[in-house]
């Protein structure tokens, strides 16, 4: 009677760790997945900004005239940010400074044009902005639209005097507007990174 019950007990004492690894290993994964989609990085892209310029100032920008959002994305991506370049739809040109800020309009919203190329883009956040000469300024204005929020944010804004503007100035605002993604903007978690 001993043998039976010693045998019972060693069969329950078996069932219950093969119970124990296998909820174990079933929920190990779960939860893996679960946390590395709550800290997956977006998938951003990046379209052409608005630029408006003289000569001159184009001439101190040098490289970094035509060549800004190919740099920004080669500085964002050596810092781990999965972005790429991508464009507008054929007929339309980037929305400069002056429309951004003006009273929204109810056709062809930009954020109406931004989700389109966001949803054939598979991007989660577009980036997008303004390289423009306001009130004897070059101002470099970096908005983002988030799919999410269906909403654009102002992220990045400097003004740079016209006696400063150089290439070595620009790829510097490059450089801030990067590490700016990187660190989840100031005070807000606007980009949803964290690196």
């Amino acid at each position: 009677m001993n043998k039976i019950i010693l045998h019972i007990q060693w069969v329950y004492f078996v069932l219950l760790i093969g119970v124990c690894f296998s909820t174990i290993s079933c929920q190990v994964p779960v939860e893996k997945a679960h946390s590395q989609t709550q800290n997956s990085v977006p998938i951003m892209g990046i379209v052409p900004f608005s630029k408006f310029v003289s000569d001159g100032v184009r001439a101190k920008m040098g490289i970094y005239y035509q060549g800004f959002e190919a740099e920004l994305v080669k500085v964002l991506q050596n810092q781990g940010v999965s972005v790429t370049l991508t464009q507008y739809p054929a007929d339309q040109v980037p929305f400069t400074y002056e429309e951004m800020e003006a009273i929204a309009f109810e056709f062809a919203t930009p954020e109406q044009i931004l989700s389109d190329i966001s949803s054939q883009g598979g991007f989660d956040k577009v980036i997008f902005g303004h390289l423009e000469l306001l009130s004897e300024s070059l101002y470099l204005v970096v908005r983002v639209y988030s799919r999410a929020d269906n909403k654009v944010e102002p992220a990045f804004q400097q003004k740079i005097g016209m006696a400063s503007v150089t290439s070595n100035r620009v790829k510097i605002e490059i450089k801030n507007f990067a590490a700016f993604i990187v660190n989840g903007g100031q005070n807000n978690d606007l980009f949803g990174l964290d690196i």
